[in-house]
């Protein structure tokens, strides 16, 4: 069985990081919800997430997806604003949704955000070669 997707929402509203919880649930996601932005980089310090929910104003947003970007951790990120007008350019957000989204549409981004990427894997770290001698001295032990 293939293990659930862990996604963090930050929400200001108790009661709307519930809904978003209860909603990526119902869908198989294995979701966990904070109210803050200090308490969303406690979390994500604490914990590997694929992917991070933000439902919080602007300012909020903002220093959050900053530290998300610069500590290199590969998790996703999904916005949820009240207008797209209201977004600044410098938003290091993977994905904005404005108001007036539907459910299954935040779940099928989610979907698409967290799934694997197919294609080659990239090259591993080159393996210290063995010498020669070793290699030659081993198979005659053999014989």
């Amino acid at each position: 069985m293939r293990p659930k997707k862990k996604i963090l929402i930050v929400s200001a509203s108790e009661e709307r990081a519930s809904i978003l919880r209860f909603t990526l649930y119902v869908r198989g996601f294995d979701a966990a919800a904070v109210l803050s932005a200090e308490a969303a980089t406690v979390a994500i310090r604490e914990a590997l997430y694929d992917l991070l929910l933000c439902d919080l104003p602007l300012v909020g947003v903002e220093q959050l997806l900053a530290k998300v970007h610069a500590s290199d951790s590969g998790m996703r990120t999904v916005v949820l604003a009240s207008r797209r007008s209201a977004l600044p350019q410098g938003l290091y957000a993977d994905a904005v949704m404005a108001a007036g989204y539907l459910p299954e549409d935040l779940v099928d981004r989610i979907k698409i955000m967290t799934a694997r990427k197919r294609g080659p894997k990239p090259a591993a770290k080159p393996v210290d070669s063995v010498p020669v001698p070793v290699v030659y001295e081993a198979i005659r032990r053999l014989a």
